[in-house]
């Protein structure tokens, strides 16, 4: 069993600190017309990993994450993604997460091909993903001669559509969705089958695959495209850049300059925590002929005791581990107040801040944690 020291070690190993200036995301393959592409052909990745940027989930799962991985099957080209294992059963849905990727309106289409399963077969995209447990879901399913589309929320799934098929379930197939407000036009191999309106989910979110119970099926040439620049930047990057702004204005309000980090974790491994961190005027504080205080590492620290105990940094019921610092004093060795952690409701949140005293320090890291529960509950 890991100790905590050894999970510490991880995520400080494992973790990028982005340590930048307040710039704009850049957008995926931009163009004049202002429309955006992003394909993925998963050419680049190596066979039998997971693709770079995507993330293995499940609704209602059992534990029994099905193994998806990178093969040498493509529809148009050497490679695909496909699920190459899977003990799932019943209502159990298997998604693959483009996490990375966010947006509203948009045109996703894919290549799909059944392999495997006698409970269910086929599969299709999901879009406007904010979770594991809510999302829109187009399906193709051969077993049962129909294409169907449908929402998923809390978990549970609701059909809006569904239209006959007789498809030959060895070839590959096209699944493409037009989502513009709250209109869904679904075509199968370039035919119409379904529109349908709904608004159950209005802002953008994720996209990516999806497959129920024992469906083992391939995909290929997953592509979107989104209009007016309405694009793809990351849910943590975009809760990120919330929490930032809303730390900088605090920190300007209360006259204090010093670096902010923030962290984001959407399931239950520690090991998962997302970060980045942001210069707000000092690195470091001199204090007289003292060394003084590397400000960076000081809300390192905090952010790493916050993450690991769920609890505002200064007030942990542990005995500080190797690598935080506990500057407070020498008769409480804790570190000082300035991070918190806050639960979003179906992910969790840390905010940091270091460059003031304590307790300011805390509330403008409150500032963030408050900014980015708004934004994802929106």
């Amino acid at each position: 069993m890991r100790t905590l020291q050894s999970i510490l070690m991880m995520l400080i190993l494992g973790m990028v600190f982005v340590i930048s200036v307040w710039t704009q995301p850049v957008l995926a393959d931009e163009h004049d017309n202002q429309t955006d592409d992003k394909v993925w052909s998963f050419e680049k990745d190596e066979i039998g990993s997971i693709p770079k940027g995507w993330k293995v989930a499940e609704t209602r799962g059992n534990e029994k994450t099905a193994i998806w991985q990178v093969i040498s099957d493509g529809a148009k080209s050497q490679k695909a993604v496909a699920i190459t294992e899977t003990e799932n059963k019943g209502n159990t849905y298997n998604l693959l997460i483009a996490e990375e990727i966010h947006c509203r309106d948009l045109e996703v289409s894919v290549m799909v091909k059944a392999m495997t399963g006698e409970e269910d077969q086929g599969g299709g995209p999901i879009w406007r993903a904010k979770d594991a447990n809510n999302y829109y879901i187009a399906r193709w399913n051969p077993l049962e001669n129909n294409f169907r589309v449908y929402y998923v929320k809390d978990g549970s799934r609701k059909q809006l559509a569904s239209a006959k098929t007789n498809l030959d379930p060895k070839k590959w197939h096209e699944i493409e969705i037009e989502h513009v407000g709250n209109k869904i036009v679904a075509k199968l191999d370039d035919q119409k089958v379904i529109e349908v309106e709904d608004s159950t989910f209005t802002e953008g979110g994720m996209v990516g695959l999806w497959t129920k119970a024992d469906a083992a099926t391939a995909f290929d040439v997953f592509e979107i495209e989104t209009e007016n620049g309405d694009v793809t930047i990351s849910r943590k990057d975009e809760l990120f850049e919330v929490a930032f702004s809303a730390m900088q204005a605090k920190a300007d309000e209360l006259g204090i300059k010093g670096v902010a980090m923030a962290a984001l974790l959407e399931d239950t491994s520690t090991l998962n925590w997302k970060m980045s961190a942001q210069i707000m005027g000092k690195v470091e504080n001199p204090h007289g002929k003292k060394p003084g205080w590397n400000i960076i590492a000081m809300v390192g620290s905090k952010i790493g005791e916050t993450m690991l105990t769920h609890a505002p940094s200064g007030h942990s019921p542990r005995p500080l581990m190797h690598g935080e610092v506990g500057f407070a004093n020498a008769e409480n060795p804790l570190n000082g107040e300035g991070a918190e952690f806050l639960d979003l409701g179906g992910a969790y949140c840390v905010c940091a801040f270091g460059g003031g005293s304590h307790q300011k320090d805390y509330i403008i890291a409150c500032a963030g944690t408050q900014a980015m529960k708004k934004a994802y509950q929106q």
